[in-house]
């Protein structure tokens, strides 16, 4: 589905009890509808959903095969409506905002490797509050999200990244399992 009509979602949200429906089944990647929700950006839907989670024990910290959770895909599309709701309803919803996904990386190494400026921005605002690591490293390479920033190229993320490193206190001269700092990897792929 190309469009989201949060009307037949609350239809099959009315109904899910009496027709005994499976809110959390998965797809073959092991992606729920809530996945395809916040992969899509349906902001309306993802609140119909997070609203009525409890009541029809809807997952919303299910994990696709690759382990990445809904958070993970608004992340990586840079959904920020979609960021945003995961936030506001993340404690009382407990949702978990600094999963990690098969290969160590979390929501916000994803918002860094795509690019996505407006959501490592929110992220960055709302550190201290939702207890983001900004500098956690993911496990395969031991990367950092600004590390993932300067391998792409994505300058307006490594600026918000320089803009904030003392009052975040970001580790900028952190290296990967490579020995290779943020600059050598802007450097090796040649980003101008």
């Amino acid at each position: 589905c190309k469009r989201s009509n949060p009307d037949v979602v609350k239809i099959f949200i009315e109904n899910a009890s009496f027709f005994n429906l499976d809110l959390n089944a998965k797809t073959k990647r092991g992606n729920t509808a809530f996945h395809w929700t916040c992969i899509k950006g349906h902001s309306d839907t993802v609140k119909i959903l997070m609203e009525n989670a409890a009541a029809l024990d809807i997952d919303l910290n299910a994990k696709t095969i690759d382990g990445e959770t809904a958070f993970h895909k608004a992340c990586q599309r840079g959904h920020l409506d979609v960021v945003k709701i995961f936030m506001e309803n993340a404690a009382a919803l407990s949702i978990d905002l600094n999963a990690i996904e098969e290969n160590g990386m979390t929501g916000f190494h994803l918002a860094c490797q795509r690019g996505h400026s407006d959501v490592v921005k929110i992220i960055m605002e709302n550190a201290a509050a939702l207890s983001f690591d900004l500098n956690s490293k993911c496990t395969n390479y031991n990367c950092k999200g600004f590390h993932y920033a300067c391998d792409r190229g994505h300058s307006d993320v490594i600026k918000i990244f320089l803009e904030n490193e003392h009052s975040l206190n970001l580790d900028l001269n952190s290296k990967d399992c490579f020995d290779m700092l943020g600059f050598h990897h802007a450097c090796r792929r040649g980003q101008m």
